[in-house]
C-alpha cells in the first residue's frame, strides 16, 4: 500500500478566500497558501463545479460539468502516458479548466496533442488536442468525486492490449465514438 491516495490533501480555511494546503502528503510537508478571490461570495456557483488534483497536492483544479459523456480511451497513446491499460477522460471548455496554486506541466505527446501532469508525483491531468482548441479532456481518477463522473463507453478499443474485453455492458467503439475526441 503506497499510502492514503484516496484521501483528499490537507486544507484549511484561514480567511476569506484563503485557504492553506499542505504541499504533499509527506508529514512534514509546507503549507501553501492559496488565494480565491471571492471564494466565499462564489460559493453556490462553485459547488457546482467540479474539483480534484493530483496525488501528492501540489496541485489543484476546479473546472464545469463534463460536455459529453466521459470515456475509457484505449489507446496506445493514453496507455503509454499513464501507464494504465485504459485511462477515464471527460471533457470540459478549456476555459472553464483553473488550476492552482500550480499549474501542470505540459508535454507535446504528438504534433498537435498536449498532455499535463505534476512534475513533483506523476499524477496525469490533462490532455487538449489542437483540432479542438477551446476543449481539453481531464482524466476523471483526479476528481476528489470520480464518481460524479461515470464513463459511460469505452473507445478506441481498435488499440486495446490483448485480453482487454471490458463486460460492464457500456458501448465499445473501435476509435473514436464520433462525439468529439471522446
Amino acid at each position: 500500500h503506497h499510502g492514503d491516495a484516496d484521501a483528499p490533501p490537507k486544507a484549511q480555511q484561514v480567511a476569506d478566500g484563503t485557504f492553506l494546503v499542505q504541499a504533499c502528503s509527506l508529514p512534514t510537508a509546507a503549507f501553501i497558501p492559496i488565494v480565491i478571490p471571492g471564494a466565499l461570495r462564489h460559493r453556490k456557483s462553485m459547488d457546482s463545479k467540479l474539483t480534484g488534483g493530483c496525488q501528492c497536492g501540489a496541485i489543484r483544479y476546479r473546472c464545469s460539468r463534463p460536455l459529453h459523456t466521459a470515456a475509457y480511451c484505449h489507446c496506445s497513446a493514453c496507455r503509454r502516458a499513464t501507464g494504465a491499460h485504459a485511462t477515464a477522460w471527460f471533457t470540459v471548455p478549456l476555459a472553464e479548466l483553473e488550476f492552482w496554486p500550480l499549474r501542470p506541466t505540459p508535454f507535446a505527446s504528438s504534433p498537435d496533442v498536449t498532455r499535463s501532469h505534476c512534475s513533483a508525483c506523476g499524477t496525469t491531468l490533462t490532455y487538449w488536442n489542437a483540432s479542438e482548441p477551446d476543449k481539453v479532456d481531464v482524466t476523471v481518477g483526479s476528481l476528489d468525486a470520480p464518481a460524479a463522473v461515470p464513463p459511460g463507453k469505452h473507445i478506441w478499443m481498435d488499440e486495446a492490449v490483448a485480453g482487454d474485453a471490458p463486460n460492464d455492458g457500456l458501448p465499445r467503439f473501435p476509435q473514436s465514438s464520433g462525439s468529439g475526441r471522446i
